[in-house]
């Protein structure tokens, strides 16, 4: 079968729209609008058509496809766009070609069942023929479409569509402007990629993700990366491609992203493509953990009187009454003479009221209290400074506290088993296996902390909550997610020195 082909101007750019010299898409199966035929020289490319699919053993199977009536391929590059419909063996061949061509093809979802609907989709970034590489097989995939537990899921960062499955997904915009909401939870370390997998031959639909930063408490929906590019382009459509690493130590969190689209004729609603994919190993630097050990020679913290107060320059009041407030370690030090943190008095010294961290309370900006911050199975309280990996959670707990929540633990994990098998693991604890085997004797601040969860800031204290507050990315040129919000009628930023204020207060 002979390919048609049209003449057709290649644009740069990332996502921006230009006039084109014919629609988009319409060569695509339509027989090239008055195309003409392509000279007799050079090389003829064949394309069929693959799908891949997983048994229930988990392996990989794959069959031929050709259930192709009414699909076409399409062969681009800068100049020319050719196309030819596949025959009934499942086969389309364009001849006539010289160099290198993007192969795509189209009507690949245009019959489907709409009472037991099943989508398939491809990479179309992925093929190109040449004069040294003439067929082309296209492997297709079985599409995911999530299930959804209401009808406002997806609807945006507090309500997400939750997925977890490498894979392919399908989404549908309804109308200009919708963003579809997605929360990824990795059960694997490893560094992942989410490319959407649209037609860039058709030119119909221009797919961009939005990426938000955050933590499991907050997502700053103000502040997110924009990615419209990375993939294959046409004149309209530009496809993107986004990577996020997780180490062993993230596995628990999430990347929270959106999707939107742009449609070439206005008409909605249009489908969005897109892979999730498991692309290779990730984990820090291996180093071994080192498990921090207080330097403090602990006393019963006191239980003051008053109102606990952060420490703050009040910058400006907005016109909605909204005070605008800068934490600033210049407004507290060291005391030598008792070791702890105090606001400076009038006279510039170190002397004035003590300052406090909130140990086994929460501040109200994180809204965790921090003894608490990995019950939910992360383990945010280990911190990478450079290849030194630090694992604070007992100089903050103390052992009796750490060894609690590790036999918590262990408990959900072995949920079903008789006692007898729980009591056996826990009796075999090892060092290193999360238990603080060998610290036993340790006591952490939640030990001493008083009445209202408080301890006195100390030098370790401080180095450790700014070292926390980087990490959860409360502070970060505007886009920390402290930055996105307000708090009782108050807009937090920081210095870059004084993240750590943000977990330590007063009495006043």
């Amino acid at each position: 079968m002979v390919c048609l082909s049209a003449f057709v101007v290649a644009f740069a750019g990332c996502g921006t729209f230009r006039d084109a010299i014919d629609d988009p898409g319409s060569n695509i199966g339509g027989g090239g609008g008055g195309g003409t035929t392509p000279p007799s020289t050079g090389y003829t490319s064949t394309v069929s058509i693959q799908l891949e699919t997983t048994d229930k053993n988990g392996e990989t199977v794959v069959t031929e496809y050709t259930d192709t009536d009414g699909m076409t391929a399409q062969w681009q590059n800068a100049t020319s766009l050719m196309t030819a419909e596949f025959n009934e063996q499942g086969f389309a061949s364009c001849a006539g070609l010289d160099g290198e061509y993007s192969v795509t093809i189209s009507g690949l979802n245009d019959d489907v069942d709409e009472k037991d609907p099943v989508y398939y989709a491809y990479n179309t970034n992925a093929y190109t023929t040449s004069n040294n590489y003439r067929d082309i097989v296209i492997t297709i995939y079985e599409v995911i479409i999530p299930d959804r537990n209401s009808s406002t899921e997806g609807s945006g960062p507090y309500d997400p569509i939750n997925i977890s499955d490498i894979g392919i997904y399908r989404t549908e915009i309804t109308y200009e402007g919708q963003m579809i909401y997605f929360h990824f939870t990795p059960r694997q370390n490893g560094s992942f990629s989410l490319t959407s997998w649209m037609n860039a031959a058709e030119d119909l639909v221009d797919p961009v993700l939005y990426a938000y930063f955050g933590s499991a408490q907050y997502v700053n929906i103000d502040n997110p990366v924009i990615v419209d590019d990375g993939g294959t382009n046409g004149k309209f459509t530009s496809n993107f491609r986004y990577e996020v690493q997780f180490s062993k130590a993230m596995i628990g969190g999430a990347c929270v992203f959106a999707i939107t689209a742009a449609s070439y004729t206005g008409e909605f609603p249009v489908e969005v493509y897109f892979a999730l994919s498991y692309d290779d190993d990730y984990d820090r630097p291996t180093t071994p953990e080192r498990v921090i050990v207080p330097e403090e020679e602990f006393k019963n913290a006191t239980a003051e009187e008053g109102t606990l107060t952060y420490v703050y320059e009040e910058t400006r009041v907005d016109e909605s009454g909204v005070r605008y407030a800068v934490f600033d370690q210049d407004l507290v030090g060291l005391n030598p003479d008792d070791g702890y943190y105090h606001l400076l008095d009038d006279s510039g010294k170190p002397e004035g009221p003590l300052l406090y961290a909130y140990i086994s309370s929460a501040s109200p900006i994180y809204g965790t209290a921090i003894i608490n911050v990995e019950d939910d199975g992360n383990n945010i309280l280990t911190i990478y400074v450079g290849d030194d990996r630090r694992d604070y959670a007992l100089m903050l707990q103390g052992y009796d506290l750490a060894y609690r929540k590790w036999e918590t633990i262990v408990r959900s994990s072995y949920q079903g088993q008789p006692e007898s098998v729980i009591q056996e693991v826990i009796a075999n604890r090892r060092p290193g296996d999360g238990s603080y085997m060998g610290y036993e004797d340790v006591k952490g601040y939640n030990d001493y902390a008083n009445i209202d969860g408080m301890y006195p800031v100390t030098a370790e204290l401080k180095d450790f909550f700014q070292l926390f507050a980087k990490g959860q990315m409360l502070f970060m040129d505007g886009m920390g997610w402290v930055e996105g919000s307000t708090f009782n009628g108050y807009h937090y930023d920081a210095y870059d020195d004084s993240m750590w204020l943000a977990f330590c207060a007063y009495y006043a």
